[in-house]
């Protein structure tokens, strides 16, 4: 985040936000898609694959949000955009696109598929109930204490 936030305030000191270009994100589960916002088209500016997709946040001020891509042999661009309102729905979009491009990858290098949910219950539940008689049957075997009378 120090690295987000340093690019983040540079861009803020040389520049307001009012330089900056008007761009519409596109973010899918396999690619960020930048596009420049004309009249006429859109231009791609940036595409980046989430899977080179090295680190991303919101900055100090909610309205900022940025992320860094791996371009190859040690080489890596911060991009920073300003969101209106905030930046929280384009960190929870790019989010998920992470999350959803890790699933697939666990998926693909998974050889079995996961045990069925209802099994995991009866794991879970058997190992619950052990624990539980396990507790019982310590307290079963533990002395009363010896209160003194007055």
């Amino acid at each position: 985040m120090d690295m987000i936030n340093g690019a983040i305030n540079s861009l803020m000191s040389n520049a307001g936000k009012e330089d900056w270009t008007p761009v519409l994100l596109n973010i899918a589960d396999a690619c960020i898609t930048v596009f420049e916002e004309k009249e006429e088209e859109e231009e791609v500016l940036v595409e980046c694959r989430v899977r080179f997709l090295c680190f991303m946040g919101v900055g100090r001020d909610v309205h900022t949000f940025a992320f860094i891509m791996d371009t190859g042999k040690q080489h890596f661009q911060c991009h920073v955009f300003w969101c209106d309102p905030n930046a929280g729905g384009v960190s929870e979009a790019v989010q998920s696109a992470c999350v959803l491009r890790y699933q697939k990858c666990l998926g693909k290098n998974s050889s079995s598929a996961p045990p069925p949910a209802d099994s995991v219950t009866r794991r879970v539940t058997s190992s619950v109930k052990r624990g539980v008689q396990s507790i019982i049957d310590t307290l079963k075997k533990k002395p009363a204490p010896d209160v003194p009378h007055q």
